[in-house]
């Protein structure tokens, strides 16, 4: 009976949940279905932008000692995160909080986070060759790795959120996107990728983006905030941030 309930459990979890086939982040356009099925029951849900700009004032270091005082660089900074690959087309996902653990101290492997969100139908996902069946989408996973992070809905950090993430908290976060077509509708042409430095350039305010996405040309971007915010071509997705150490760890 367990084992039924596994595989039902899978099915249920790979119709509702999106995907990066092809290194694109496919999925549902109704949000209350990703965020039923994230896994992140602890994280706060951010909905408006005041919310997230109240966060500014302080700073919680990473390694979860409490809050410090933090006044970020206003001309730019950038953190050594290393741009790591998805291993597979829909796992765009695991790669990014695979970066940004390891930013923060931690290794862990991409097939990790699947066997982790998924485990035990998927406890077999970090064997060589990788079966077929371990190529799913998810939402990051933080609390499996004992880091927690708080969540956006359909929203981007503003910029001086992004500037507190990075200049105090020292701490990369995820960001989503949902690809649209001309006419405004979700194309599933979607995708995560890592936020992990900002800048002034000139009048200009630019963010740092870690594609894991093999197949792009340029996959460490400076590119402008509006393009983070969302353009014509996609829409704002979730964000994952506010990342930091349980303390009971």
């Amino acid at each position: 009976m367990r084992k039924v309930k596994n595989i039902l459990w899978v099915a249920i979890a790979l119709a509702l949940m999106s995907s990066c086939s092809g290194g694109k982040f496919k999925g549902s356009s109704t949000n209350s279905v990703s965020q039923a099925t994230n896994g992140m029951a602890s994280a706060t849900s951010v909905t408006n932008a005041s919310n997230i700009n109240s966060i500014t004032s302080t700073s919680a270091e990473p390694g979860g000692q409490g809050f410090t005082p933090c006044t970020p660089d206003p001309q730019g900074d950038s953190l050594g995160t290393e741009r790591l690959v998805q291993e597979h087309g829909n796992w765009c996902w695991a790669a990014c909080v695979q970066m940004v653990l390891k930013t923060l101290g931690d290794t862990i492997e991409q097939c990790d986070v699947v066997v982790r969100k998924y485990s035990p139908s998927m406890s077999d996902c970090c064997r060589l060759p990788t079966r077929p069946h371990c190529d799913v989408a998810g939402w990051p996973n933080f609390p499996d790795f004992q880091f927690d992070a708080d969540t956006t809905t359909n929203q981007a950090l503003s910029w001086d959120t992004v500037k507190h993430q990075i200049g105090c908290l020292r701490s990369p976060f995820c960001a989503s996107w949902k690809g649209i077509n001309s006419h405004g509708q979700p194309n599933g042409d979607d995708h995560m990728s890592v936020v992990c430095g900002y800048k002034i350039r000139g009048a200009e305010q630019l963010v740092k983006i870690l594609d894991p996405y093999t197949s792009q040309g340029a996959a460490l971007r400076w590119r402008p905030y509006e393009f983070y915010v969302g353009d014509n071509t996609r829409i704002h997705w979730d964000d994952y941030y506010n990342i930091r150490r349980l303390s009971n760890r």
